[in-house]
């Protein structure tokens, strides 16, 4: 009941925040209005990574997070929630010692894991290049039932932006394994 609870808060968080981008699209204009809302959802999501690291993790972590978000590795607009839900964050890289700070970024661990050992078993020869796509893919799916149905604090569109970006991740996958 819980994740169902949380899959409609999730739904209803990404409907309103596309509203909102609508409302700043119709009074700022297209260009300005979607500069400025990518503008706030960056901010929010940082603003929440931040305070949910210090509130649960202490200051130690904190500082982690701090020095990972303003270094040579900021890949704007990715890296902008948790500890693990971008690129460069994660299992090899600055955040791998930190705890994921809600649901989604525990979701955002597993799949860096999934992912990793998929790229493993493929360099060392354990599977071929049709396993390892189908196994992404699995990867990329069960991330995303993760994503919708966590407890997280992260905004609608960056959740939405997630959903997109792996299911076009997983159809280009497929269309190339028919050609493997």
């Amino acid at each position: 009941m819980k994740k169902f609870l949380w899959t409609l808060k999730n739904i209803f968080k990404i409907t309103l925040w596309i509203v909102f981008l609508f409302i700043l699209m119709n009074y700022l204009g297209m260009i300005k209005g979607i500069a400025l809302f990518s503008f706030i959802c960056l901010g929010w999501n940082l603003f929440l990574t931040l305070l949910r690291t210090y509130r649960i993790f202490g200051l130690e972590s904190f500082k982690i997070v701090i020095k990972t978000l303003f270094t040579s590795y900021f890949y704007l607009p990715f890296i902008a929630y948790g500890c693990f839900c971008s690129p460069k964050y994660g299992l090899n890289w600055r955040t791998a010692n930190l705890v994921p700070i809600d649901g989604l970024d525990e979701a955002c661990k597993r799949h860096d894991e999934a992912m990793y050992h998929a790229d493993w078993d493929l360099k060392t020869s354990l599977i071929n290049n049709r396993e390892h796509a189908s196994r992404k893919n699995i990867g990329d799916w069960t991330f995303m039932k993760e994503a919708m149905t966590s407890k997280n604090y992260a905004n609608g569109i960056y959740l939405l932006f997630f959903e997109i970006g792996f299911l076009f991740r997983i159809i280009i996958r497929t269309i190339r394994k028919m050609f493997m």
